[in-house]
């Protein structure tokens, strides 16, 4: 991709406005992506998070500029902050939250239509151990959460 770019004072008011037309386009273009995910399934170790339960917070995200900073945080940055962003950005979040206990897993999870609507899926783990323990699901149409003793692992089963 080649770009020109010309001194200040030869530019008109209409090249000015032309670029800043393109540069919103191509940002939408970036933004405007559906989440493909379905379904997901869980797998629980008997010995998950150390023996202990697990708090997982499924998150849809609707804004790009949220989902750009959310898709950064850890699941400890994510369950500090959780409850200032619902308040802050009630319509551009969405969650579903579970408590597992090792060696029992939730039933498989559906999500509802309007998760297409949304930019990015989320799933955060509060595993007792430091870590990242978090992923992104909107690649994926159908996967398969497993918590295994330290950790969160992500199984794409069928993709976009």
């Amino acid at each position: 991709m080649r770009v020109a770019i010309r001194e200040r004072s030869e530019t008109t008011a209409g090249g000015w406005l032309g670029i800043m037309v393109l540069a919103a386009l191509l940002a939408a273009g970036c933004s405007s992506q559906q989440v493909a995910t379905e379904g997901i399934q869980f797998q629980v170790a008997p010995r998950a998070n150390r023996n202990a339960p697990v708090a997982l917070d499924l998150v849809l995200i609707f804004d790009p500029t949220l989902l750009q900073m959310v898709r950064k945080f850890s699941a400890a940055q994510w369950f500090e902050h959780k409850e200032q962003l619902m308040q802050r950005f009630p319509e551009q979040l969405l969650t579903w939250e579970w408590e597992v206990v090792p060696g029992a897993a939730p039933g498989p999870f559906s999500l509802p239509k309007q998760a297409s609507d949304a930019l990015g899926v989320l799933l955060f783990a509060n595993y007792g151990t430091p870590g990242l323990h978090s992923a992104r699901l909107d690649p994926y149409r159908r996967v398969l959460i497993r918590l295994d003793e330290n950790a969160l692992r992500v199984f794409p089963i069928e993709y976009h």
